[in-house]
């Protein structure tokens, strides 16, 4: 790949097999108004209290129904292997190297193969090559309610 490489045509399918294949988080905070503490990896807004935005009406959330932005990682790429195991090997809580470790292993197991064909990984080709349109990917909707559950 090179700087013209059209990244959707590189990557035509779109998935979600990192929660299912080692319970890796999918809520990410996109987006601040102001100053806001995140968790680590931001998967949540920490707030003052010791709470956090888990859930889909914590009152300082753009409403799900509204919006709920889909985030995509254009990462999976030969340099995986090492990227995986170094994280699985830091054993510091902040980098969640537990679910990099189970990554990493379900991965080893597989060959280095993610099985597409996995209903639990919802994989699919997009037909309009676009990651802005969501109705591309059509399992969105099913998604969003079960990514704010988790």
């Amino acid at each position: 790949m090179d700087r013209d490489t059209d990244i959707h045509k590189a990557f035509p399918l779109a998935g979600f097999f990192r929660y299912p294949m080692s319970g890796a988080c999918p809520n990410k905070v996109t987006l601040c108004k102001g100053y806001q503490k995140i968790s680590s990896g931001q998967h949540y807004a920490e707030f003052d209290d010791g709470k956090n935005s888990w859930g889909r009406w914590h009152r300082k959330r753009m409403p799900v129904d509204d919006v709920f932005v889909q985030v995509h990682h254009f990462k999976w790429d030969s340099s995986c292997k090492t990227r995986i195991k170094e994280v699985a090997e830091t054993i510091e809580d902040y980098s969640w190297w537990w679910e990099y470790k189970k990554l990493y292993d379900n991965l080893k197991k597989s060959d280095w193969q993610i099985d597409i064909k996995n209903p639990e990984y919802r994989v699919e080709k997009l037909q309009n090559l676009s990651y802005i349109s969501y109705a591309d990917y059509k399992n969105w909707n099913e998604l969003t309610d079960l990514i704010i559950s988790i």
